[in-house]
């Protein structure tokens, strides 16, 4: 690990957040550059112990918003990727909302350019991990078991988010509260006029093997949510140890 001053933890985040993109293999065609990418992303979380919640506390101030559109892994709605998306952009300060714009099933994340670059990161390695465990542990799907894994360990998941979130809001000091609000009503603002037609999710109902919803809230808890992530180790990294 390596001590370094605020301009350079900056320039090294700013860093971070292009290889983030750059590391999309959704965005970049060429995969080994986008593999190389998300190694060198790991790599420099490791080295100067950052994790996610210090990118976003130590992001560059840059309030334009935007709107990046991620593909879900189905062409309809998957209910418990939804709802993770939700409890990431809560705590990245961003919106989500489920769209069928481009044909299937997407979700849309609006915010600035950093919350969402490190969102979405984080969005899609949560994706990967909570599918890899559900398969891990129901190699057999009956009974809606793997759903209601998926849909316990979200919840725990987004509980520990929200956690973390009321911890960050309480130490905003409060010549900067304004500040927070101002970004905040700018947008919802931005997302009204990019979805006008906002309507009300139905709430989540629970059918078929219950036990296997308990047991995802029980092992969301071992979700690791701060340590440093590369595509290779994306399934293991996502256990604690």
């Amino acid at each position: 690990m390596e001590e370094i001053d605020g301009k350079v933890k900056e320039e090294i985040i700013r860093r971070i957040v292009k290889l983030m993109a750059l590391g999309d293999k959704d965005r970049n065609p060429n995969s080994e550059e986008a593999q190389r990418a998300s190694d060198k992303v790991a790599e420099l979380m490791m080295k100067y112990s950052l994790n996610f919640e210090q990118l976003r506390d130590g992001k560059p101030v840059e309030d334009v918003f935007a709107t990046i559109i991620v593909d879900g892994t189905s062409e309809v709605k998957v209910d418990y990727e939804s709802q993770l998306a939700l409890y990431i952009a809560h705590a990245f300060d961003c919106k989500p909302i489920n769209t069928y714009r481009n044909g299937p099933w997407q979700i849309a994340f609006c915010g600035t350019k950093h919350d969402l670059e490190i969102a979405v990161y984080f969005f899609k390695f949560l994706q990967r991990t909570v599918s890899a465990m559900a398969r891990l542990k129901y190699p057999k799907d009956k009974n809606k078991a793997r759903r209601n894994y998926c849909l316990g360990l979200v919840k725990t998941i987004g509980e520990r988010l929200e956690e973390i979130y009321k911890k960050k809001e309480e130490m905003i000091p409060a010549d900067c509260r304004a500040l927070v609000l101002r970004k905040k009503d700018g947008l919802e603002d931005y997302f009204r006029e990019q979805f006008p037609s906002v309507r009300k999710g139905k709430s989540l109902r629970i059918s078929g093997d219950i036990g296997a919803f308990y047991q995802g809230e029980k092992d969301g808890k071992k979700v690791q949510l701060s340590r440093p992530i590369s595509e290779q180790s994306s399934e293991k990294i996502g256990l604690a140890g």
